[in-house]
């Protein structure tokens, strides 16, 4: 990891934003650390990261909102949407990740999409 001095970032501000790009920085005042500088990429896979490992512990300790959700979700009662908005998701694959660590089968269509989705290949083949 590479380290610059406070003033060292704060006269090289460029060098710094470049740094980031390969690895995180350390940045030192008086010798001692005192931040970590990370790319918004690194920033938003530590993110994503949390967020799953946050909704697995609820899930894992039984959590009702977490269980009713993903029951909800498998049913089709919502939208895969909704179920990720409400277990604080960023990604559908998620939320099937989630459903995949339980016994819950994974969602079908409505029917009432499936037919809508079976009327426009009838429509369109005509």
């Amino acid at each position: 990891m590479r380290t610059f001095s406070a003033t060292d970032a704060k006269n090289n501000f460029g060098s710094l934003l470049d740094a980031i790009s390969f690895s995180p920085v350390r940045i030192e005042k008086n010798s001692q650390p005192v931040a970590v500088v990370i790319s918004a990429q690194d920033f938003i896979g530590m993110e994503n990261e949390y967020v799953m490992s946050k909704a697995k512990s609820k899930l894992f300790a039984g959590d009702q909102m977490v269980i009713e959700t993903l029951t909800r979700y498998s049913n089709a009662e919502i939208s895969s949407i909704d179920a990720a908005n409400m277990l604080e998701l960023k990604f559908h694959g998620q939320l099937l990740d989630l459903l995949g660590m339980t016994d819950l089968p994974f969602p079908s269509l409505p029917n009432d999409r499936i037919d809508f989705m079976v009327e426009e290949i009838s429509g369109a083949a005509l």
